[in-house]
């Protein structure tokens, strides 16, 4: 569910930081379809500008799909005037959050003898935020407190945004659950993000179904757009195959069933349109979820069976 494949460009962070930001790395657009969580943005922006040092670190926790990254994307391009230093950390494996972590010295000029360990190079960090006020740390997709504490600068001089499906952060963390959209806006996204303007009942019944969850919509409206079906049309898919989906697909308990769904019925349209791309969707599943370099794929289409070489 989190494999994507990414332009080369986009293996770099997104150039999108205003000139007085000193270390930028965010390696995600702006979802130009984001719709409401407004009250969900304020009392984020309250918090973490709160006096209460405690309160500058908040978990954004909920279920899979339920839109946590989403919603830190937003603060920080609604925010980013706000700090000088904005850096993004994958803190779903150690390795990939001690490296990306470190990467942070090197960007603001923190000079590193070679062979310094991760851990030094951690605590030397952690002292040099405790020195300014102006960072913003964001630990993406983080399991639980013990992965993520001994990366928090000891002061919180700073502020630190964690997304989780783990509830459990009252320890180092103001928990921030994370609800499913308010209907009204589920339909307004809908509606955007297929470009209909037309609202009708079977758009308020289908975010439903979905469960208002943003991740799931998402995939329903590129669908519908992709096939140009109507919501009803849609819809009617939906229900007709959702016994048969939950008798057959084995759902991984990491997203909610509307989320699994929307996605096997993306998976059987690419199935019946492009039987060599479904194919290659099946091999690139084996590789690790962050997002796939498309020059790997050049490189090694020579490996490949002749029909996905050609994919």
């Amino acid at each position: 569910m989190g494999l994507s494949l990414t332009s080369d460009e986009s293996e770099k962070p997104a150039a999108a930081a205003l000139p007085t930001t000193s270390a930028w790395n965010v390696p995600y657009h702006r979802n130009v379809h984001f719709t409401g969580r407004d009250d969900e943005l304020s009392d984020l922006q309250r918090s973490l500008a709160a006096n209460d040092p405690a309160r500058r670190v908040q978990a954004i926790c909920g279920l899979g799909g339920v839109g946590k990254t989403q919603l830190a994307l937003e603060y920080i391009y609604r925010n980013r005037n706000l700090y000088k230093i904005v850096w993004w950390v994958n803190a779903d494996e150690p390795a990939t959050l001690s490296l990306g972590y470190a990467k942070l010295a090197t960007q603001l000029g923190m000079k590193v003898p070679e062979g310094t360990s991760l851990d030094d190079i951690r605590h030397a960090l952690r002292r040099k935020l405790n020195e300014r006020n102006d960072w913003l740390l964001v630990f993406d997709n983080a399991a639980g407190v013990d992965d993520v504490k001994n990366y928090l600068p000891q002061d919180r001089t700073g502020h630190v945004i964690i997304t989780s499906r783990n509830p459990n952060w009252d320890s180092i963390a103001r928990p921030f659950p994370l609800r499913p959209m308010k209907r009204v806006d589920s339909v307004q996204f809908l509606l955007n993000r297929t470009g209909q303007t037309k609202p009708d009942t079977a758009v308020g019944v289908l975010a439903q179904a979905l469960g208002d969850l943003p991740l799931a919509m998402e995939q329903a409206a590129a669908c519908i757009e992709r096939t140009r079906i109507d919501f009803n049309g849609y819809l009617k898919r939906f229900e007709t195959h959702w016994a048969e989906l939950l008798g057959q697909v084995r759902t991984s308990g990491e997203y909610p069933d509307s989320v699994e769904m929307t996605w096997e019925i993306s998976f059987r349209q690419l199935q019946e349109e492009a039987i060599n791309s479904a194919n290659l969707l099946d091999l690139l599943s084996f590789v690790g979820p962050d997002a796939i370099p498309r020059h790997l794929l050049r490189t090694g289409a020579a490996t490949l069976p002749e029909d996905l070489a050609k994919v």
